[in-house]
């Protein structure tokens, strides 16, 4: 995840610019004539920047951002009430986000609140807002958070130790290195290099091997490029270049030697080498995805002769009973994935299903929003937990129905 940029004051005649397309009929500065009764009631006012900010329309909150940051001393506030008015679900996942542009102190009071609410669902989103406000009031919870189920929770958790350089929690930083999930592994990294370490910088060129696609999606290739970036920078120079392709075992050893080189002294306790990542899951053509910002995300492959695979990034191998992922691989077959292979249904927002089976050279992928789930899939759902039951346990399959129960009826 990417480090949340400050407030922006915008000159005169952008922000002049930014209400009338944020607002229509707002306030023109220079305009020579009155307002309008009409202009005048749709003025921009801290309440509706602040519903603006937290709304659905991206292009409108980027332009409350700009009319709140500009007017700290009365917008903050105003936020701050919008955060805490029920119900809270109102709430758009990425309005949520935005806030952490808003450095204020009720604001982040507000999203602290939050927090603590138990049926709040964005709390990683307010979690990265309270990083980016390196808000100290929060530390107890970055500190909660480096355990969390929900990877961007615990990215948020090393991002924010580091914004406070709260060095007496470099322990748990550090072990965040060898998290499951490359983002985390390289938020970590970073806050070690933000507190002064940088033993963090090893794991971050492991990554560089990283091989890694879900459905269409090469999460292989976004963990390189952003690693790359990252050394880059550490390193002072263009060592690595994105876009690059999986390193092996001989191209991660000189891919650590040129770090080290870089570095000097600095570097004298890295290892000799790092080891490549496992190779990807690539025979397994039937697949199942779900996001969840509350209950954390949840992977996996599988075939019709009993290989199944959990995770995304870090793989996790199992079978299962032939029979029972036949019945699957059916399903996703049989499924209507529209006339370009790819179908989405409903708002597809932090939370969501994706579902797909590699047919015919290509993947046909359906993905879905909070209750939008087919009703043909509801058998399918009772099989992918009782392959979960069988392979990791009913509590494990106890959480995924919390996990799922947004999408839909379960049987």
């Amino acid at each position: 995840m990417t480090p949340g940029a400050g407030p922006r004051l915008a000159s005169l005649p952008l922000l002049a610019a930014l209400l009338a397309a944020a607002f229509p009929a707002a306030v023109r500065a220079q305009e020579t004539r009155p307002a309008t009764a009409a202009e005048t009631r749709a003025a921009p006012t801290p309440e509706s920047a602040a519903e603006a900010l937290l709304g659905d329309r991206i292009a409108t909150r980027r332009q409350a951002s700009e009319w709140i940051a500009a007017r700290l001393d009365v917008a903050g506030p105003a936020l701050a009430k919008a955060l805490l008015a029920p119900p809270v679900a109102r709430f758009s996942f990425d309005g949520v986000r935005a806030t952490g542009a808003v450095r204020h102190r009720e604001v982040s009071e507000a999203l602290l609140a939050l927090l603590r609410k138990p049926d709040f669902r964005w709390k990683p989103q307010a979690l990265e807002a309270l990083a980016d406000h390196a808000y100290a009031r929060a530390e107890p919870e970055f500190v909660a958070a480096a355990n969390a189920s929900v990877w961007r929770m615990r990215a948020a958790a090393a991002r924010g130790l580091a914004a406070l350089k709260a060095t007496r929690h470099e322990t748990l930083v550090r072990a965040l290195c060898d998290d499951e999930e490359a983002p985390v592994r390289l938020e970590a990294a970073k806050a070690l290099w933000t507190l002064g370490h940088v033993d963090g910088l090893p794991y971050v060129v492991r990554d560089l091997s990283l091989d890694r696609k879900f459905f269409d999606v090469d999460v292989g290739a976004q963990a390189r490029d952003a690693a790359a970036a990252f050394l880059n920078e550490a390193c002072g120079g263009t060592l690595f270049a994105a876009g690059s392709p999986p390193l092996d075992l001989a191209g991660l050893r000189a891919a650590l030697d040129q770090v080290k080189t870089a570095l000097g002294a600095r570097a004298a306790t890295f290892p000799l080498l790092v080891p490549p990542h496992d190779p990807d899951a690539t025979g397994l053509r039937c697949g199942y995805e779900v996001r969840s910002c509350v209950e954390g995300d949840f992977y996996v492959r599988f075939d019709a002769e009993g290989a199944v695979m959990f995770g995304r990034d870090r793989l996790y191998p199992a079978t299962a009973a032939p029979e029972l992922l036949l019945r699957m691989k059916t399903a996703l077959e049989a499924l209507d994935y529209g006339p370009r292979k790819k179908r989405f249904l409903g708002n597809i927002a932090c939370d969501f299903e994706r579902v797909g089976a590699f047919v015919d050279g290509g993947w046909r992928i359906l993905v879905f929003g909070d209750g939008k789930r087919p009703p043909e899939l509801a058998a399918f759902e009772a099989d992918v937990l009782e392959l979960i039951r069988a392979t990791q346990g009913p509590a494990a399959a106890d959480v995924h129905r919390r996990r799922i129960r947004p999408f839909g009826e379960l049987p």
